[in-house]
């Protein structure tokens, strides 16, 4: 049997300046009391076409009242219910400054459920091609694409939640065309060469390359009695932290150093996290 729709859903009226508008129901209040969300179109198939659009957008859908609040104050909201209890005051500091100075001035007043792709994807688009403060010598004002990618990263996070929190029926930054990565060029050194490297330039140095999960015994390494382990890699809360706590296992004499800079997550959130467990771990934690 088909699920009935609310009322007042699907309306359509014509209005007196000639235009054709309908409304549906996008969700409730506390007391009960419907949302609507309006559409309106020069033509009557027109609205209707919008209309059956919008319907299959906001399917199985009930936001809040609070849907309707800005997107600023639903960042602050953010940081400080779901983003401060979890994270250093350094990583908490950054997020905000990505807010304050990218997000706000151009979003903020929008509100949240009203927020599209669109609108991210000229937020980003503006923020590469004029998103400093002051001109760089070489730049102008135009941001690099891994700082878009890193705003991203905050703003994505912001409007999952805001999706739990039924604020809004999807998150707009899914569908936006972030700039390409651009990595420098790798020496991949040969088996000559790198022992080269390691007899002549840094005999106090081993490098051991790891390319799977923490599941790899590091056994040998005991012969060389390491006194400092530096790791770097990729994902943060996943390889870089289960190695580490093999190795600190392992060799409990030698400081077990994390490297930040060169390690990276998939999620600014738990990237944060692994790296504040590891500090409470006794690891030290290069940032």
């Amino acid at each position: 049997m088909a699920k009935r729709r609310p009322s007042g859903d699907g309306m359509v009226r014509k209005r007196e300046d000639g235009r054709w508008e309908g409304r549906i129901v996008v969700g409730h209040k506390e007391n009960g009391e419907s949302i609507f969300r309006y559409i309106s179109a020069k033509s009557q198939k027109a609205l209707m076409k919008k209309l059956h659009q919008s319907i299959e957008a906001y399917r199985d859908v009930d936001l809040s009242e609070d849907s309707r609040m800005p997107l600023g104050e639903w960042l602050d909201r953010w940081l400080e219910e779901y983003v401060s209890p979890v994270v250093r005051e350094s990583t908490l500091k950054g997020y905000r400054q990505y807010i304050e100075c990218y997000i706000k001035p151009r979003l903020g007043d929008r509100p949240v459920c009203k927020v599209t792709a669109a609108d991210v994807q000229a937020l980003y688009r503006e923020a590469q091609k004029n998103g400093r403060k002051t001109e760089h010598p070489e730049y102008g004002y135009a941001l690099s694409g891994s700082t878009v990618r890193s705003l991203h990263g905050v703003l994505h996070q912001a409007m999952d939640a805001a999706v739990r929190e039924r604020l809004t029926a999807r998150n707009p930054t899914e569908d936006v065309t972030l700039p390409k990565k651009k990595t420098a060029a790798k020496q991949i050194l040969n088996n000559e060469q790198l022992e080269r490297f390691m007899e002549e330039d840094h005999p106090h140095v081993y490098l051991a390359p790891k390319f799977a999960f923490g599941a790899q015994n590091y056994s040998y390494l005991a012969p060389y009695q390491p006194t400092e382990i530096t790791l770097a890699g990729l994902v943060t809360n996943l390889c870089v932290m289960a190695n580490a706590v093999i190795l600190q296992t392992a060799f409990p004499n030698a400081e077990v150093i994390i490297q930040s800079r060169l390690c990276a997550s998939f999620d600014p959130i738990l990237h944060g996290k692994a790296l504040d467990v590891m500090e409470g771990m006794q690891m030290k934690v290069l940032r």
